[in-house]
């Protein structure tokens, strides 16, 4: 009786952290969110090609890659996923809603992955709440049935981080060791050259863990990992090389296109250095300003984030005051969060919110800011989220009160998706049904709509 009464007090005394932690820890919490998120994806899939360029190239890339193997290689930017459209091509011949079906299957498989990565080393309540914002997000799902890149990225991404925390912050790390651990060294160097093919910018993060182990004094470790990396992506090189001879040279690469002043127009000239830095504060706004918000659902999609203003007789973009403030606001919560990770010892939010953050350093660097484009920073929203949710899931932790006005602060973002991915699927449904049965243009914007606006 003493017992049970000790029991008692000693759940009464649980914080509501440890309570929801407590009530959200069984497999059939993540049953529930992943089924939702199929579900959604399901609902919300989209059987058209997109009016975007990007998606459309990555399929004429992967029917090249089969009818005029081996005189072609991908240049325009990274090409591991055109060789996988490519593969899908060889088995299913050029058929769109298998392709986009494919997508469904990655975008299904990376949130299951990364939900592993952080499994057991985040607390409880962040880690399903990643979870769920992965699986439920508008944008996610939107890209969860394209032929763009990013649910194959967001794999391959998943797919390094689950290993690499599985090895590294594991009861039984990965040592120096090479006669004991030269399988595990191995995994860890081949992703990491995958994470390169699978998208250019990710040569940033081969520089974020090399700092990741610089910080952490590992110096034989960083070592080691840059040299498995080096090997693999001598060797594809070494195959590349062998296989595609000369068509593989870029002649055209994305980095000459990147270092033009306008991407479409080469006769204006390169950047310089100050360009570069122009690009990067303007990028700071666009992404951390006003992407991060219209993908959370808090600003209007529409909303530009900037207007073109008359300056010594030519037009310019100028920035609207209201993205900077909100991109200081973004960038506050994350280094807050950071602060309390390295603080506490969270390795792994530690790792994840350097490597997205180091990614998202070159990519606002490189690109022109007139590209814009939600899903460059999409694909680093589930680390962005973990960083800042924990910094205020610690300066709330402090008494029961302040626990529960954070839990309904997650609790009122997440249900506001998962309305707004909802209503979006339900309006989807006919469109889908038509474009599966043969009307491959329902769903496109009329041709009058167009010419009136």
């Amino acid at each position: 009786m003493a017992k049970a009464q000790k029991t008692v007090t000693k759940k009464s005394n649980a914080s509501i952290y440890d309570k929801l932690s407590a009530y959200l820890n069984n497999k059939r919490t993540f049953y529930i969110i992943l089924f939702s998120g199929i579900v959604l994806a399901l609902i919300s899939f989209n059987a058209r090609v997109t009016e975007a360029n990007d998606d459309s190239l990555y399929i004429e890339a992967g029917y090249k890659y089969v009818h005029e193997f081996p005189n072609y290689y991908y240049t325009a930017n990274a090409p591991m996923y055109p060789m996988f459209l490519g593969l899908l091509t060889l088995i299913f011949g050029t058929n769109l809603v298998v392709f986009k079906l494919f997508s469904v299957i990655l975008f299904i498989t990376g949130a299951i992955l990364y939900y592993k990565a952080l499994d057991k080393k985040v607390p409880e309540i962040l880690k399903y709440f990643v979870f769920t914002f992965i699986c439920i997000n508008h944008l996610m799902l939107y890209f969860s049935s394209q032929t763009f890149s990013e649910p194959f990225y967001m794999l391959v991404q998943a797919s390094f981080f689950y290993f690499f925390c599985k090895y590294h912050f594991s009861d039984d790390p990965i040592g120096t060791d090479i006669k004991k651990d030269l399988k595990r060294w191995l995994v860890l160097g081949l992703l990491m050259m995958l994470l390169t093919l699978a998208k250019n910018v990710l040569i940033f993060g081969i520089a974020a863990i090399a700092v990741f182990y610089f910080f952490r004094k590992e110096y034989k470790k960083m070592v080691v990992a840059m040299a498995s990396f080096g090997l693999f992506k001598f060797l594809y090189e070494l195959i590349k090389g062998w296989i595609w001879g000369d068509s593989a040279i870029q002649y055209k690469s994305q980095m000459s296109i990147l270092l033009n002043k306008d991407p479409y127009d080469a006769t204006q000239g390169q950047e310089d250095l100050a360009g570069f830095f122009g690009r990067f504060t303007d990028n700071i706004g666009l992404y951390l300003g006003k992407r991060v918000y219209q993908i959370l659902g808090f600003m209007d999609e529409k909303y530009a984030g900037r207007e073109f203003v008359e300056k010594n007789g030519e037009m310019v973009p100028e920035m609207d005051n209201k993205i900077i403030f909100l991109s200081l606001i973004v960038l506050f919560l994350t280094f807050f969060g950071l602060y309390k990770a390295i603080k506490n010892k969270q390795m792994v939010i530690i790792f994840l919110t350097l490597f997205a953050g180091t990614v998202c350093f070159g990519t606002f660097f490189v690109l022109q800011a007139r590209w814009d484009q939600p899903r460059f920073v999409l694909v680093h929203m589930p680390a962005i989220l973990l960083a800042s949710s924990y910094g205020l899931y610690e300066f709330f932790k402090k008494s029961n009160f302040n626990q529960r006005i954070f839990i309904a602060f997650l609790a009122f973002i997440l249900s506001s998706m998962l309305i707004s991915s909802f209503s979006r699927g339900i309006k989807n449904i006919p469109i889908v049904t038509k474009n599966l049965k043969g009307d491959i243009y329902y769903g496109y914007t009329p041709i009058g709509k167009i010419i009136r606006r």
